[in-house]
């Protein structure tokens, strides 16, 4: 075959080739619809849109003060104004399916150019007009009237709406995020795998989804004219003003995420309330707050718990006594899983079904813990509010009614050598292989990564927590194991307790380990 003949038989081939290509492009489209296109010019930049193909400007419902015959359908219901499927045009079906294939549960439904519908279009106005000049009624300006209900605004900053610092910026989030992704992680923040201070607020369906639509209108903000600006009102009443309430539960209103306020003249100090104020952070690591700052506004707060009176404590039973002061935390069932139990930095100590906690933890630091609080836990001072003997009572209440024992059944504790004189050397590698899998390679994996079982690893950068354990209590920990957690024992598993045994290491070892973990909270 000489190359002539050769070069003709290529050319036939490549012409074929192209017709297929072209048929396969077209033939989504319809044969009866003729590509339409609209130029528009929006912030300095010309867009083109072929949605009048297929949709008639003419037939579209009034709206107030627009004027659907010049101007973007993009804009007011998102989609991809460029395609010529109808498929392509909405993104949905296979076209929102395609894009979804392997992404994680999080990130489906993550494009912010899916179609908006019916009163979905409120999300839309956001981009050009302000929430208050909109119908109030509106879903999106529902969505608006939760963000700052919740107080969303004081950890996210949105452009021209809120300043807050702690969280992500939100400006643009509806540039990035489509409804299902924002409705997804309204519902379960940690749904990364990745920890976040972000609470779960007990919303209903319908509230997630205004507060998405709301979000979802943070986007195209080069559409905004000059001047654009969300009016706040300032509430005179700080606890209102800082939204206090929006988390936590106070007289008559219950946030539903943050611990009962009603007793904290009782078990605080001004000095204590205002230091967490100023930095929740420093006294309570991995706290969900964002701290109050300027030290007039803590005082107002400050003075607000400290001049109303508080609420007293009228049980007729210990049972009464537990459900008002613990159950909020611990659970009505003593499982550690109380209503607040998963948006406090510090899991809840579980005390149903787990005898071998009581068994061999003295009753003496039982007290205490009661009397005096845990530093850097949610667990506050209750010897304002209980008597000695009510304290007493309220531990043989919940040992007998949880974990199914008497106090007075203890287990003698493991003995504890002295630490040997000369240094204890490196216990970074002994950490590494038997502790950093929960615990994390730095210590505080517990407020950098959602664990799929509770309670979570104790975050052993917690300063303000450490500081009280001795090195003796950190080296029984390790070697006898914690009942009611997944930490094991490493030395000698002990009758009763119901701790498993993972290892068998040698005192040194012990002393090891525990010089690593106090170099982790010194640092």
């Amino acid at each position: 075959m000489n190359n002539h003949l050769l070069h003709k038989i290529n050319y036939i081939l490549l012409l074929l080739l192209a017709a297929v290509l072209a048929a396969s492009f077209f033939s989504e489209a319809s044969p009866s619809i003729t590509v339409k296109e609209v130029r528009h010019t929006l912030a300095g930049k010309t867009e083109v849109e072929r949605c009048v193909s297929c949709h008639s400007a003419q037939v579209h419902p009034p709206t107030a003060g627009h004027d659907p015959m010049a101007e973007s359908c993009v804009v007011c219901h998102n989609g991809k104004g460029l395609a010529i499927t109808a498929q392509k045009a909405h993104f949905d079906g296979a076209e929102a399916e395609s894009r979804n294939a392997g992404l994680s549960a999080r990130a489906k439904g993550h494009s912010p150019n899916a179609l908006l519908t019916e009163d979905e279009v409120s999300a839309a106005c956001l981009r050009c007009h302000p929430p208050q000049q909109l119908e109030p009624a509106a879903a999106a300006v529902q969505g608006w009237r939760l963000f700052n209900e919740r107080a969303c605004g004081r950890c996210h900053q949105i452009d021209q709406v809120s300043s807050g610092a702690m969280g992500p910026d939100l400006s643009n989030i509806g540039d990035v995020r489509g409804m299902t992704a924002l409705r997804t992680q309204l519902a379960a923040p940690q749904t990364t795998g990745f920890y976040s201070v972000m609470p779960t607020m007990p919303l209903t369906d319908e509230e997630r989804r205004q507060l998405a639509l709301f979000l979802q209108g943070q986007s195209r903000l080069d559409l905004r004219p000059v001047g654009y600006r969300v009016e706040q009102v300032q509430p005179k009443d700080p606890l209102a003003r800082f939204a206090c309430l929006a988390c936590h539960k106070y007289q008559a209103n219950d946030g539903g995420v943050g611990p009962d306020l009603n007793m904290l003249s009782s078990t605080r100090t001004t000095e204590w309330l205002s230091g967490f104020l100023q930095s929740p952070e420093t006294l309570r690591p991995g706290a969900r707050m964002p701290a109050l700052g300027g030290t007039e506004d803590v005082r107002a707060v400050v003075e607000t718990f400290f001049t109303s009176h508080p609420r007293k404590l009228t049980p007729t039973s210990m049972r009464e006594t537990y459900e008002q002061l613990c159950a909020r935390c611990h659970g009505v069932a003593g499982d550690g899983m109380g209503p607040i139990a998963l948006e406090l930095a510090t899991a809840p100590r579980r005390f149903l079904g787990n005898p071998g906690y009581f068994r061999l933890v003295d009753q003496s630091r039982l007290r205490a813990s009661v009397q005096k609080g845990i530093a850097g836990t949610a667990m506050a001072p209750f010897a304002g509010v209980l008597t000695d003997g009510q304290i007493d009572a309220l531990l043989d209440d919940i040992a007998r009614r949880f974990a199914g024992i008497a106090p007075a059944e203890k287990v003698m504790d493991i003995g504890v050598v002295d630490r040997p004189a000369v240094g204890p050397g490196d216990g970074a590698a002994l950490y590494a292989s038997l502790c950093a899998k929960c615990h994390g390679e730095t210590g505080d994996q517990a407020v950098r990564k959602v664990h799929n079982r509770f309670p979570q690893p104790r975050n052993l950068r917690n300063r303000a927590y450490m500081s009280t354990l001795s090195d003796h209590q950190l080296f029984r920990a390790i070697a006898r194991g914690i009942p009611g957690t997944r930490m094991k024992a490493y030395q000698q598993s002990l009758p009763g307790t119901g701790v498993r045994l993972k290892a068998d290491l040698r005192d040194g070892d012990i002393w090891r380990l525990v010089g690593h973990v106090r170099s982790l909270a010194d640092e």
